[in-house]
């Protein structure tokens, strides 16, 4: 078993008591230094990442929101009187830029996907349907 050296000097004890306390306080200066950086370098994280990140994305949303506003549902731009031509016009509605005539007119229709063939079927969903080659 090993010897301890047990101070028998009250001020040697005394000493040593206050080496302890000072040790102690020390470590807990550290813990609070450690704590009060970590928390700067995560605000400083979030305002320079995370709060430019959020306003970017929320500016994109609303720009998309504003420019999508007024337009038709597809479906709702197959049932417009367009008589056949599609008209590009300028922001203030009153001078056409350009002007492209449907060369099928009136004449459109719906088609039900499966009543095309293969080949047509495949081009248009855009290649989604499976090929099978047996």
């Amino acid at each position: 078993m090993a010897r301890v050296w047990v101070p028998k000097d009250r001020n040697v004890r005394h000493h040593i008591i206050l080496r302890r306390r000072a040790r102690q306080s020390r470590k807990h200066a550290q813990a609070t230094r450690l704590r009060i950086w970590s928390a700067i370098w995560l605000v400083l994280t979030v305002v320079v990442v995370v709060v430019p990140l959020a306003i970017l994305l929320g500016g994109a949303v609303i720009v998309y929101a504003d420019a999508v506003e007024g337009l038709p549902t597809p479906v709702e731009t197959t049932f417009l009187d367009s008589e056949g031509i599609t008209r590009l016009i300028d922001s203030t509605g009153a001078t056409t830029l350009f002007r492209v005539s449907d060369p099928l007119g009136d004449r459109r229709e719906w088609t039900r996907l499966d009543t095309l063939p293969a080949g047509d079927r495949r081009d248009a969903d855009g290649g989604k349907t499976r090929i099978s080659w047996t």
